[in-house]
């Protein structure tokens, strides 16, 4: 597995952590994005992303020319432009899991499409 390097902004409070120039799997329109992790207030205890948290990317991502079944378009945090990425089970354990395995849980989810 090759090293990555993630330039990421955190907000002040803790409540998210966005990365930037997130490489994209194969077959989407654009090499990279933005994935803004939206934290739970007892993370590392919870997964990013977990209902009512979320895990968003920029709007008009598109795989294959089509739109990618977990994304959906429009449903963001409530500001700026994002979309969610629907992931409905996150096996997590606190004791090993961290960000960096939330970002491959994305690029795994990004690459095999459920519903296709």
């Amino acid at each position: 597995m090759a090293s990555c390097f993630y330039r990421l902004a955190v907000a002040r409070d803790g409540a998210w952590v966005r990365v930037d120039d997130f490489a994209l799997p194969a077959g989407f329109n654009v090499p990279v994005t933005q994935v803004l992790a939206s934290l739970p207030p007892d993370y590392p205890l919870r997964a990013p992303g977990v209902l009512p948290w979320g895990l968003f990317l920029r709007p008009g991502l598109r795989y294959h020319g089509r739109c990618h079944p977990n994304i959906v378009e429009g449903q963001g945090p409530g500001w700026g432009a994002w979309s969610w990425l629907c992931i409905l089970r996150v096996a997590w354990d606190p004791r090993r899991d961290d960000l960096l395995r939330c970002l491959e849980m994305v690029r795994a989810v990004l690459s095999a499409p459920s519903g296709w």
